[in-house]
């Protein structure tokens, strides 16, 4: 037992020697972290207010790295209000926006002549234009309008030169007494646009416009109208916007769409539309104004034959058409749209002008 006691001994000396060499290392360590060493500040106390930081100096803060400091000084660093200060990337970016501002502006020329709807000249029109020009701002590019006025000549002519810009657009025409055209043109594509404009002075710009008449009361009307397509017949009454199934004697129009009663999605079907005036007849209209119904020329009924091998099929159809009605007491205007599968049927939306004093004039 004795020999035991005696090799213990040693073992239990050196464990307590450790140990208080350990808590010494401790007791070191945490006395110098409370006493920073010179050159070095984690004080988590603020600058004083009358000790004024050198330019650029980072503040003092506690527990924050060095790392973290520089961050968030840099962020705080001063810039200069309204400078771009352009790398070698943003000048290239700057060069190649500069470059594409110049391809956007050519030079604008422009030729025009405004006449009546007999292709008489309107001397006197006054027509305001509006071109659009591009600059070049730092990494970016916007756009300006320069508006002009001027004054058709004797023959009705008109020019512009001397400006460059990548749109010209006439925001209006005018001259008492005269309605612009609603189917004028009014926007012309410049320089490097997809599909630009050529002017040519021998061959200018015609913009037609209305010569007015004797002004008449006329009945304008919009309608929207639902039909069954399986061939059946519906009256329209345009005076009223009203429809009702059959082959009633008072209205203005007799429709009938068929199609097939199933159609799959995105499927191109077979459909047909017959019209047909009541006591009287259609004429397709074509001019720019619909101000004035023909006196010849009315067919009794139109019918619209739609194949899905056919080109130009459709299953929106847009037309326009001359109407005389009700043994021709009644003129009129009528453009209309028809969808042949509109929800669980078929539909036929319109904008009608109708004089019912039995006279052809239509100007509103």
């Amino acid at each position: 037992m004795s020999h035991t006691n005696n090799g213990l001994r040693p073992k239990v000396v050196a464990v307590t020697a450790f140990t208080v060499c350990l808590l010494a290392l401790l007791v070191w360590y945490s006395q110098r972290g409370s006493n920073p060493t010179q050159g070095e500040s984690f004080s988590n106390e603020p600058t004083p207010a009358n000790q004024p930081q050198q330019p650029g100096s980072l503040p003092k803060a506690g527990s924050r790295s060095r790392t973290n400091l520089a961050r968030e000084a840099k962020h705080q660093l001063p810039q200069p209000p309204g400078n771009v200060v352009l790398t070698d990337k943003t000048a290239a970016v700057q060069r190649q926006i500069e470059a594409s501002v110049d391809a956007m502006n050519g030079a604008i020329a422009f030729w025009g002549c405004v006449v009546d709807q007999n292709g008489n000249p309107i001397a006197g029109a006054k027509v305001s234009l509006s071109c659009r020009t591009w600059q070049a701002q730092p990494l970016d590019a916007n756009a300006s309008q320069t508006k002009t006025e001027l004054a058709t000549d004797e023959a009705g002519r008109f020019q512009i030169g001397g400006m460059t810009g990548d749109r010209l657009t006439i925001d209006d025409v005018v001259k008492p007494g005269y309605l612009l055209s609603p189917r004028a043109k009014k926007t012309f594509a410049f320089a490097n646009s997809p599909k630009p404009f050529f002017a040519d002075p021998n061959v200018p710009e015609i913009i037609r416009m209305w010569k007015q008449g004797q002004h008449e009361p006329t009945v304008s009307q919009e309608g929207f109208y639902g039909f069954q397509p399986d061939g059946r017949a519906y009256v329209v009454d345009l005076l009223t916007g009203k429809s009702v199934e059959g082959n009633a004697e008072q209205g203005d129009l007799r429709v009938r769409i068929t199609r097939p009663a199933k159609i799959k999605p995105r499927e191109k079907y077979p459909w047909v539309l017959e019209i047909a005036a009541v006591d009287g007849g259609l004429v397709e209209a074509g001019d720019d104004y619909l101000y004035q119904a023909p006196e010849a020329g009315y067919l009794s009924a139109v019918k619209i034959v739609m194949n899905p091998e056919q080109a130009g099929w459709t299953s929106v159809l847009k037309k326009a058409y001359y109407l005389k009605s009700r043994g021709g007491k009644v003129y009129g205007a009528i453009q209309m749209t028809v969808r042949p599968n509109y929800g669980n049927g078929s539909s036929m939306q319109t904008e009608s002008v109708l004089n019912s004093n039995g006279s052809r004039n239509l100007e509103p």
